[in-house]
């Protein structure tokens, strides 16, 4: 019986050679066709067109073998068009294998209809993975005789990893009627498509899930994947059957033979865990997503006790990762204080991604910072030399937030060395600067300290809620220079260009609020790679974003400075700012945390013009307010945060700042409470510094208090004017303009 393949290629054969020849006169040349406006229709090899969804896939896959991809992008169209249910579709993964629908996805030219294909069939699989009288029927057949035994085998692979959990858990159920062993041999036959539900058994499972599931990893994983393996062969806390398989498993993966399990002792594997969470913590070890751009995690699920997969973005599933990591580290050697740190500093970044960093942290019952609370001062601080270390800024903050409730400042003393929040203050990142900030001010110290200065600087800072991200262009050629900051410029980045690599870390150093540093491949005086290693020795400038810029072609020259480097890329020169911001963004959205929402950027205002205020009003012999003046004059036109600016103002003893009370209180456009607060302050001001006015403003003084119809204000603006001295009218003048009485007192 001819098959059908072939009675295509035969019709296909007859079709070419009875096909219409054009006749052309001996020398004449051959006509080209002429051109249409339209793309001609896709000519079909085919005699007989496709009706029927087996039809349909049988043409798919045809002219998938001939090499006709336009035919089959067509074909598998019209398949799609017949919407063909799970039944359908099962039935050609049976026939045809799901080889054949993942080579198909991977084909540029008949996506996205080939891609739409696939994910109908894996859903498919899917939903007849979750059906408990389907999945049930083959389990209970993996027990019947070698032929239905086979048959659910063939259907179990076919499935995939959605049978894997309910394979898992039927083994592992001496309830369940599943033939254990069948069940291992058919996880050993899934291959690596096991690994990750496989892996969620062995965090999450139950003794006899933990069991199945190791003896089947040894089998499915890479040597790779054996630090999954190592807290399940070595913890004391197993049963020993669980260890041996464990470390049978081990010898599997890493020699290809079980026999070997007693080389392994457990020595080092603590350590080995703790560093795999440290480099998934900071992005040195890397979890490939799957073609949709996602990871699969699976987890046990609360309601059902049921293992369910999680689809999550890869750096999500880092985190998850170095957490599960970091807990076995500690359960193998629960004295290590790294390990400790890495577990505090884990925890800490995923409950501030969880929430979300447009959201407060979580910090009830059960939170991350609960736990770093009580873990005391000590504790925190090595947690957040690890957090430096890494450029870790959620783990960061989250620490120097806690050690606002469980250190004090005492902690400022440290006998010439910096204080590690004092070291914060000069941190990368502008939200951990602020926290370091509060957490000072919480301390109340009574005493200048090294760094208070930096204290003023960043509530000063953060009264500008409407503050734009900073940057530096580090490049000796001016115009060049010039075109990148104004590309920075229109991506948000107020920058400073300066000609020289020392020029560039000396701005970065002592500003304290950069986002992002540019250096021109050719940067001179350091050059290029000296001007890096100062930025990284420096504990100011160690995580700053750094960008490498130069011509197209030009990567290749510091790939030797990328590879070991995650917070430095190479951007190429462009012509037009959205050459750089494609570039460049994609890279900062890696490393950094989002911006400061506006929300976030009004809250920090608000909290730095009270915290200024409190200064002035009982702690300037700790901190100087002088070079918040600027700012706070600004400040003082917003009327959420006026009254604290100018009452904080008021005790810089400057001329400047006289001059500003002067002019607040005879602003008729302010709030009568503030200026009556100005005209108060200013009076106070003269008082203690003598009159620094002009002498226009003080007759734009008189002139005021003179027009003024609010009473309480003109009563505040008289003790502006009365402490300069007697009026020009003098007293009798005063004395006769003065309101006279109605009649007795009663």
């Amino acid at each position: 019986m001819i098959s059908r393949y072939k009675t295509l290629c035969v019709l296909l054969c007859v079709t070419w050679l009875v096909r219409p020849q054009p006749v052309i006169a001996q020398g004449e040349t051959p006509a080209p066709e002429a051109a249409t406006a339209t793309q001609p229709e896709v000519q079909s090899p085919l005699l007989k067109e496709p009706t029927t969804p087996d039809e349909y896939m049988e043409a798919v896959l045809f002219t998938l073998k001939i090499a006709r991809p336009e035919v089959t992008k067509k074909y598998i169209d019209g398949l799609l068009a017949l919407d063909p249910d799970d039944a359908t579709l099962i039935a050609f993964r049976t026939k045809h294998g799901s080889a054949a629908f993942l080579q198909m996805a991977r084909i540029e030219e008949l996506n996205p209809a080939a891609t739409e294909l696939l994910e109908r069939l894996n859903a498919a699989s899917t939903r007849q993975a979750n059906d408990p009288v389907f999945m049930d029927g083959l389990l209970k057949n993996l027990s019947g005789s070698p032929r239905e035994s086979d048959l659910a085998m063939r259907d179990l692979q076919h499935l995939g990893v959605p049978a894997v959990a309910r394979l898992v858990e039927a083994g592992a159920d001496l309830n369940s009627g599943v033939d254990r062993e069948q069940a291992f041999i058919a996880l050993t036959r899934m291959g690596e498509s096991a690994v990750a539900p496989l892996i969620g058994f062995l965090n999450q499972g139950d003794e006899s899930q933990k069991l199945l599931a190791t003896e089947a990893f040894g089998w499915v994983a890479s040597k790779h994947e054996a630090p999954d393996l190592y807290a399940i062969a070595f913890s004391e806390a197993n049963e020993p059957g669980l260890r041996d398989a464990a470390r049978q498993s081990l010898s599997r993966l890493v020699y290809k033979d079980s026999k070997f399990s007693g080389r392994f002792d457990g020595f080092g594997a603590a350590a080995e865990l703790r560093s795999l969470a440290e480099r998934l913590l900071k992005g040195d070890e890397k979890i490939e997503a799957e073609e949709d751009g996602l990871v699969p995690v699976w987890v046990r699920d609360k309601d059902s006790a049921s293992f369910l997969e999680k689809r999550v973005s890869p750096h999500s599933a880092a985190i998850f990762r170095a957490e599960q990591f970091a807990r076995q580290s500690l359960e193998l050697g629960p004295t290590d204080k790294r390990a400790q740190s890495v577990l505090l500093n884990v925890i800490l970044t995923r409950d501030v991604e969880s929430a979300g960093w447009d959201h407060p942290a979580p910090t009830g019952p059960g939170s991350a910072h609960e736990v770093a609370v009580l873990a005391g001062s000590a504790a925190c601080l090595e947690a957040l030399t690890l957090a430096n270390e890494q450029g870790n800024d959620a783990a960061a903050e989250a620490l120097v937030r806690a050690l606002a409730y469980n250190g004090s400042a005492d902690l400022l003393r440290t006998g010439g060395k910096r204080a590690g929040v004092v070291a914060a203050l000069d941190h990368g990142s502008q939200r951990v600067q602020f926290a370091a900030a509060e957490t000072i001010l919480e301390w109340d110290p009574q005493s200048p300290f090294p760094g208070s200065s930096r204290v003023v600087e960043i509530l000063a800072r953060a009264l500008k809620s409407d503050a734009r991200a900073n940057g530096v262009v580090v490049d000796p050629n001016h115009d060049r220079a010039a075109v990148m900051a104004t590309f920075l410029s229109e991506m948000g980045y107020d920058s400073q260009v300066v000609p020289t690599g020392a020029a560039g870390f000396e701005e970065a150093s002592t500003r304290g609020d950069l986002q992002v540093a540019i250096l021109h491949l050719n940067t001179i005086r350091w050059d290029l790679s000296p001007t890096i290693a100062n930025f990284r020795a420096d504990s100011r400038t160690r995580n700053l974003p750094i960008a490498i810029y130069g011509p197209h072609g030009f990567r290749g020259q510091v790939e030797y400075l990328l590879a070991n480097d995650p917070r430095l890329t190479y951007v190429e020169e462009s012509s037009v700012s959205s050459g750089l911001s494609q570039q460049l963004k994609p890279f900062l959205a890696q490393i950094t945390p989002p911006a400061l929402t506006e929300d976030q950027l009004t809250s920090q205002a608000k909290s730095a013009a009270k915290w200024l205020r409190r200064i002035a009003e009982g702690r300037t012999n700790v901190y100087d307010l002088s070079p918040a003046e600027e700012s706070l004059y600004v400040a003082v036109s917003h009327p959420e945060i006026g009254m604290d600016a100018i009452t904080a103002m008021a005790v810089i003893p400057t001329a400047s700042v006289q001059i500003h009370l002067a002019e607040a209180a005879v602003n008729s456009g302010y709030d009568a409470n503030l200026r009556i607060a100005a005209a108060n302050l200013v009076a106070a001001h003269i008082r203690r510094h003598q009159i620094l006015l002009s002498d226009d403003l003080r007759k734009q003084l008189v002139e005021t208090w003179n027009n003024e119809s609010d009473p309480a204000v003109r009563t505040a603006l008289a003790n502006a004017v009365g402490v300069q001295g007697p009026n020009e009218n003098g007293l009798p003048g005063l004395l006769k303009n003065s309101s006279p009485a109605a009649g007795p007192n009663p």
